[in-house]
């Protein structure tokens, strides 16, 4: 009796969903850029409610990402506390707009990933304003122009600086 249920068991036929690649396609060069800023915003945040993250940048008091597609503008704000030093500030900048390209990328496959020497081709069509408070003082307040060079380091993206603090733990 057992070794009928097992037989009547192991009769069931299996179903197999099949294994498809996603729908993925380049728009082509004429279609209007469209950025979901919303969700850039969303996406760095969540970024930072990890547990690396929050040890690594405790220092972060508010950071909001928004955008505009028809003026094609990035703006990041950026409050830290009062006593972060100026390098953490420039790495954390570092990482963010590497971030910011690579979340462009994944919505619009026209733009190219960042690079350990540049940061994708997203900031060669917007422009990137960005505020960094530090306490209540503005650190920095510019606007880069598309194509303008970028003055932190493409080098220096979430994986890296956390590697280089524990290297030196």
């Amino acid at each position: 009796m057992i070794f009928i249920a097992i037989i009547l068991v192991s009769c069931k036929p299996s179903y197999e969903v099949p294994v498809e690649s996603p729908n993925t396609e380049t728009s082509s060069a004429d279609t209007p850029y469209n950025i979901d800023f919303v969700q850039i915003n969303n996406e760095i945040i969540n970024t930072f409610q990890t547990e690396d993250h929050q040890k690594i940048f405790p220092f972060i008091t508010d950071l909001e990402i928004d955008g505009n597609n028809d003026d094609k503008i990035i703006n990041l704000n950026l409050s830290v506390i009062k006593n972060t030093s100026s390098e953490a500030i420039l790495k954390l900048m570092s990482a963010l707009t590497i971030q910011i390209s690579n979340e462009a990328h994944v919505q619009d496959f026209r733009f190219s990933h960042p690079t350990e020497s540049d940061f994708g081709s997203f900031f060669t069509v917007y422009s990137y304003h960005y505020t960094i408070k530090r306490g209540e003082d503005i650190f920095l307040d510019e606007t880069i122009k598309q194509n303008a060079t970028i003055p932190f380091d493409a080098s220096q993206d979430f994986d890296t600086i956390i590697s280089e603090i524990s290297e030196n733990k």
